[in-house]
């Protein structure tokens, strides 16, 4: 092969590899003139290899610096050159032969999209530092990678403190009480516990949200961190004050039963630990309870709990809706039947409820609704322990503890001959008003998390509440108590379109019971009435089992009940 054949297979050898590699290669000579322009350059720089090579780089590339290079003798690494919306990058040197320069090269790359990755890992860095909430970030394995200024400032620890650090370390150091990170690590889905910070006290809601791969790998868990300090201010007087009662109290057995009764329990303020405290004191006697308050304070739950936590507790527990009942069945369904007793008798008669909640509790729910020629004979079960069938002479004997519950006033309606003094005195030995929501305030935050948890679970989501719906919750007054509560955490859970429930997704009636709170704008008579009657009309629907019912609670007559929906179109 001649030197000619190969120095010209030697130039197509090299060019091929020129022209094969990413970044763009230009070449000039002393001149000006571009003498090699390979592919990268074209792709980079959009202009064809015919109308650059033997073109001088001013005409083809105005912007170019390479000239300048050639005059000044030096080289530049990093150069930085705008073309439209590419940001280009070069690298410029001088090309010697035998110690004279005989040209210039360029080598270049395009980083447009190096620049925007930085420019939007910038802006997620500024995101993540100007969160008021706190993010805290672990690995897969539970290490800690990422956290921001916000969690510095909620919990007093600095990043270098937990940065490296495995979440099990931090909580057996003391720095936190709980790990969320670990918990959704173990159970791979989201989870919300509150937590306290041992460092600075204050108490946290978090929240642990594991990210996956492609492959349902985790990869990290991401962790928001609210401060509910000032809701959890009075939780923690409470909490001193419980800590003084256990620290005086000998009694073994009511520890117990207040501790078993707690842990069923979801409620931190003064009025719930005191009722708490009633109920725990008699749980283990067999005198009567009288349960009061307000419609959906959940008379029902601490009914059951009382029973729980009693020595009745593995025996039957008896629910009677005394409101629900017909009149014309109560006393077969309280009180049983012997065989033939009536038509459509069973033939081998039947136990009433008090015969089948012997030895255990019966709750007898909705009392007032008891009619007054029967309340006799819950007296005589109150006062002999002993119940006559239907169509029997003998007394059956009876060991049942008798719980009532009512959001009536008995002792009124005995004022007025609706419901018997002697009956009334004997369920009154025990009386336990449970308070409505309102005046228990603090209870909302843990009673929020109890049902997002209860709701989350039983439709498969993974909702959370913003820090403005809480501070709303807190602040509404719930005239329909924790059932309202539950009913509307359920409603957002379903109905909001995204993870987080805001404000926006919160029930309009909500948002302007809360605004019209504190005006003291003049409002009419007829409107206010009109709501009022409107509320009433609901309650009462929601809480019995037909419309008869409902109006013999509002004490109208079913004809007005329904035409009262049909005006305000009430379902």
């Amino acid at each position: 092969m001649s030197d000619s054949n190969y120095r010209q297979n030697n130039n197509k050898l090299y060019k091929n590899i020129l022209d094969s590699i990413y970044n763009g290669v230009l070449v000039i000579n002393c001149e000006g003139t571009i003498i090699f322009f390979n592919e990268g350059a074209e792709n980079i720089l959009q202009i064809k290899q015919e109308k650059a090579i033997e073109k001088k780089i001013n005409e083809v590339m105005p912007y170019s610096t390479l000239l300048k290079r050639l005059e000044e003798g030096t080289d530049y690494l990093g150069e930085r050159i705008k073309i439209g919306e590419k940001e280009i990058m070069s690298n410029q040197s001088l090309i010697e032969n035998d110690g004279k320069i005989i040209g210039a090269v360029s080598v270049f790359q395009d980083i447009s999209h190096i620049q925007k990755h930085l420019e939007w890992n910038q802006m997620l860095a500024d995101i993540l530092r100007a969160s008021y909430d706190g993010i805290y970030i672990t690995d897969a394995n539970g290490y800690t990678v990422y956290v921001n200024e916000g969690y510095e400032k909620i919990t007093g620890l600095k990043g270098f403190e937990v940065i490296g650090k495995h979440m099990e370390d931090l909580v057996k150091a003391g720095y936190i009480s709980e790990s969320v990170s670990l918990l959704a690590l173990k159970e791979k889905k989201t989870k919300t516990i509150m937590q306290k910070i041992e460092k600075t006290g204050k108490e946290v809601i978090v929240t642990g949200n594991p990210i996956f791969d492609s492959k349902g790998n985790i990869t990290q868990v991401v962790t928001n961190v609210r401060d509910i300090t000032e809701l959890s201010y009075y939780k923690k007087e409470l909490e001193k004050e419980h800590e003084k009662t256990i620290k005086f109290s000998s009694e073994v057995d009511r520890l117990r039963s207040i501790k078993n009764a707690k842990a069923k329990a979801i409620g931190k303020s003064k009025a719930f630990n005191k009722t708490m405290e009633i109920i725990s004191r008699i749980a283990n006697t067999n005198s009567t309870v009288l349960l009061t308050g307000e419609s959906g304070t959940g008379k029902e739950v601490f009914a059951k709990m009382l029973h729980e936590i009693s020595n009745r507790k593995d025996k039957p527990y008896i629910r009677v809706n005394c409101g629900a009942i017909p009149e014309s069945l109560i006393e077969s369904e309280l009180f049983g039947y012997e065989s033939g007793s009536f038509t459509g008798a069973l033939k081998k008669g039947k136990a009433g409820y008090f015969e089948l909640a012997h030895e255990g509790t019966i709750l007898l729910d909705e009392i007032s609704e008891i009619p007054f020629h029967l309340q006799v004979k819950i007296l005589r079960v109150l006062q002999e322990k002993e119940v006559n069938r239907i169509g029997s002479d003998t007394p059956r004997q009876i060991n049942v503890r008798v719980i009532a519950s009512t959001n009536k006033d008995l002792k009124k309606l005995a004022d007025e001959n609706r419901f018997r003094d002697d009956l009334f005195y004997r369920l009154n030995v025990i009386p336990i008003k449970i308070p409505p929501l309102r005046d228990r305030k603090e209870d909302i935050l843990p009673l929020t998390l109890h049902f997002l948890d209860k709701y989350n679970n039983k439709h498969g989501l993974n909702k959370t509440i913003s820090r403005e719906v809480l501070d709303l919750f807190y602040n509404y007054d719930w005239p329909g108590n924790v059932r309202e509560l539950e009913n509307t955490i359920e409603r957002l859970i379903l109905l909001s379109e995204k993870e987080l429930v805001k404000l926006h997704d919160v029930p309009l009636e909500l948002k302007n019971a809360l605004e019209g709170k504190d005006s003291n704008e003049f409002k009419s008579l007829k409107d206010e009435v009109r709501k009022y009657e409107i509320r009433l009309i609901k309650q009462a629907i929601q809480n019995s089992s037909s419309l008869s019912d409902a109006a013999r609670k509002l004490n109208i007559d079913r004809t007005t009940l329904s035409k009262k929906m049909g005006k305000y179109s009430l379902k």
